[in-house]
């Protein structure tokens, strides 16, 4: 009986330095070389996973002091990127499509989450309005070079619309709210909160149909060429950093849910309306490259730009951060 109980309890002994020692180095170990300062441009809950990589230390540990500047759009986020006053910025996809006619100065160096229903199309009832088809002759807000400027276009080929039908009323995010709640426009296409913030006030005035027709928007992390080319290790600390900050919310689901909501002030109500649309990770999808292509066509065709060509958006990712990091994350072909 002895000898089982000793055996017993050297069992248990070894299985506890064991586990000890694999929680130890397989948590996140804290750099130890110089520190370096980056700014990055962020969009609410879109940048979920850079906020998460802030509040948990994970930039510190990795060696960086990350500076966020908060946009309304991201628009207005790319054009820091270019202006030199960010090094890092997330935006969707579509803005760095636009963005790829003008310059090639810049890089995507992952995706960071990826929407569905982030945009939708919100109608006001008492403006007549009660079938797609009742667009015709309304106006509609939108934020112009930004993705909703896209899924109107998707919208109208899904529902036999065409852009002569209606008058397009371009507004900045936060004056759509204003422009619906106020009847100066019958619907506006836009994205979250202001999805969110619109229902609220007009209740059952309000009509909602899914703005991306159940197609996923992706939310790239673009970067300087000089971030990209002369401080390899610079993003792969980043990268690392934003990796740590997607296990720890895969493993932690709830904290991590009431991490964001203090994070950016979000009520229950709110988290719980987002954040179903939400899939935060790390990655290089096929699926994103071809989505931009798709999108560079549309521009295209919709003379948004007179190039005449896709760029090729392979030669603007630089996988080689996540790749060492992670490698299966990155899935193109």
């Amino acid at each position: 009986m002895k000898k089982f109980l000793a055996l017993t309890v050297g069992a248990l002994f070894v299985l506890f330095v064991v586990v000890y020692f694999w929680r130890v180095y397989s948590l996140p170990q804290k750099y130890t070389g110089p520190v370096e300062k980056i700014t990055v441009g962020t969009i609410a809950e879109y940048s979920t996973l850079v906020a998460l990589a802030q509040e948990r230390g994970y930039f510190a540990n990795n060696g960086l002091q990350v500076t966020t500047v908060e946009h309304a759009s991201g628009g207005p986020a790319f054009s820091d990127l270019l202006a030199g006053k960010a090094d890092v910025v997330t935006a969707a996809d579509f803005v760095g499509v636009l963005n790829s006619f003008k310059t090639e100065n810049f890089k995507i160096i992952a995706s960071i989450a990826k929407v569905t229903d982030g945009f939708e199309l919100v109608a006001r009832k008492d403006k007549g309005i009660a079938v797609p088809s009742d667009l015709r002759g309304k106006r509609i807000g939108i934020t112009k070079k930004t993705s909703g400027e896209f899924w109107l276009g998707t919208f109208f080929v899904y529902n036999n619309l065409l852009a002569k039908d209606i008058t397009i009323v371009d507004l900045p995010p936060d004056a759509l709210e204003k422009a619906i709640v106020h009847g100066d426009v019958d619907a506006v296409l836009t994205f979250e909160p202001h999805i969110f913030n619109i229902q609220n006030v007009l209740g059952d005035n309000a009509l909602m149909w899914s703005g991306q027709n159940g197609r996923s928007m992706y939310v790239p992390l673009f970067a300087t060429i000089n971030l990209a080319q002369n401080h390899p290790a610079t993003v792969e600390r980043f990268i690392q950093a934003l990796v740590d900050a997607e296990e720890f919310a895969t493993n932690n689901k709830t904290e991590a849910l009431n991490l964001i909501a203090r994070h950016f002030n979000y009520d229950d109500a709110y988290m719980r309306a987002i954040m179903p649309k939400f899939k935060f990770t790390v990655s290089f999808d096929q699926a994103m490259l071809i989505s931009m292509e798709d999108q560079a066509q549309w521009a295209m065709q919709n003379k948004l730009t007179d190039k005449t060509a896709i760029p090729k958006y392979r030669d603007y990712m630089y996988i080689d951060a996540l790749k060492k990091i992670k490698p299966d994350a990155v899935l193109l072909r």
